[in-house]
């Protein structure tokens, strides 16, 4: 997994690099999938997320859980 927690001023933050994956669909799906994982074993509304894209087009079948409520009770309100 490429994707890591930092460490910014005290809060963790869950680093999504999804970077350079534009000719790797299986290998974006399975990076989608582990930080799915992470976030998922955090307690709700409690993760900060930055999402890095660069060189990667978008690929409609991948998604960040299944739909954006469930997404939302893991993220954490600024």
């Amino acid at each position: 997994m490429r994707s890591k927690w930092l460490d910014h001023k005290g809060q963790n933050i869950m680093y999504a690099d999804y970077t350079r994956f534009s000719e790797d669909v299986e290998g974006l799906k399975k990076e989608v999938d582990a930080v799915e994982a992470e976030i998922v074993r955090c307690p709700e509304n409690t993760v900060r997320f930055l999402v890095d894209v660069r060189e990667t087009a978008g690929i409609p079948e991948i998604t960040l859980f299944e739909d954006v409520d469930t997404a939302l009770d893991w993220l954490a309100e600024s």
